[in-house]
């Protein structure tokens, strides 16, 4: 027995899924500042303790130290990025 959603031998298999649409409004987060984040029961703001099992992948692998360091200091320049004024 089999069932209607099993592919069948010698059937061709073809993808049916459609990509979701991203709803997100890219400019809108884009424009946002930290002070407009809203922390709430859905959206919770990490506490410092949560992090420290975490494992740090650089483009799937786990980095050397110094790729490490370069991640460090290319985020640190985002961090203290001039803003725009509002």
């Amino acid at each position: 027995m089999s069932f209607p959603f099993e592919k069948q031998p010698g059937e061709k298999h073809e993808n049916t899924s459609q990509p979701l649409n991203d709803l997100t409004d890219w400019g809108r987060v884009e424009a946002m500042d930290d002070e407009d984040i809203v922390f709430d029961e859905d959206n919770p703001e990490i506490q410092p303790g949560e992090l420290q099992r975490g494992v740090v992948r650089l483009s799937g692998i786990t980095p050397t130290p110094e790729q490490l360091e370069e991640a460090k200091r290319q985020l640190l320049t985002y961090i203290n990025r001039p803003r725009k004024a509002k």
